[in-house]
């Protein structure tokens, strides 16, 4: 299929993993690395979507947390290695995703704490092209597909990479989809 044609329905991943708000940071960190995720969309006691989360937001909280960044303008990454004790991988850290104070210990603060309520979200007919558009202009790794208010399904900047990927005798290489249904974290 023609990829300029493509729709939200065609490359989403449907029921996507969720987080809820109350979960603390050390059980989303083992959650996202159990997932082989980097992110979430985040839902309320009532399985409302109120937000997503990154291993980037949870890198900033932990970087806060240990004095290791600060909110200083170009002092919002890593050094390397330092993100490996928090969650066992090396990622860059937005500047701006926690406001100050962020203190204590990270078992003390939520996933509502420092997940982006800015959610960035798609109807399912939705070209590909300008969820591509999205993701570029708005500096996001993942844009949610919703009807109704309700959470439809998940397009990852992998989902999009792997348009590009065919096998050597033509066919289209596609990422296996992953059973969400039940990975949830309630």
């Amino acid at each position: 299929m023609d990829p300029r044609k493509l729709r939200a329905r065609d490359v989403m991943t449907p029921d996507p993993i969720t987080v809820r708000s109350d979960l603390s940071l050390p059980e989303l960190g083992a959650f996202l690395v159990e997932q082989q995720i980097s992110g979430a969309p985040v839902v309320d006691a009532h399985g409302l979507l109120v937000g997503v989360v990154s291993v980037n937001d949870l890198a900033r909280a932990a970087g806060l947390l240990a004095g290791l960044t600060t909110r200083e303008p170009g002092d919002g990454f890593f050094r390397p290695g330092e993100l490996h004790l928090v969650v066992g991988w090396n990622v860059p850290v937005a500047e701006d995703s926690l406001e100050a104070p962020f203190e204590g210990e990270m078992g003390d603060h939520t996933v509502a704490e420092i997940m982006s309520s800015l959610i960035y979200s798609v109807a399912e007919d939705t070209l590909v092209s300008e969820i591509a558009r999205v993701m570029v202009t708005q500096r996001h790794h993942r844009v949610l597909v919703t009807r109704d208010d309700q959470l439809l399904g998940i397009v990852s900047s992998l989902d999009l990479a792997s348009l590009l990927l065919t096998e050597p005798d033509g066919a289209e290489l596609r990422m296996p989809r992953r059973d969400s249904s039940s990975a949830s974290v309630a």
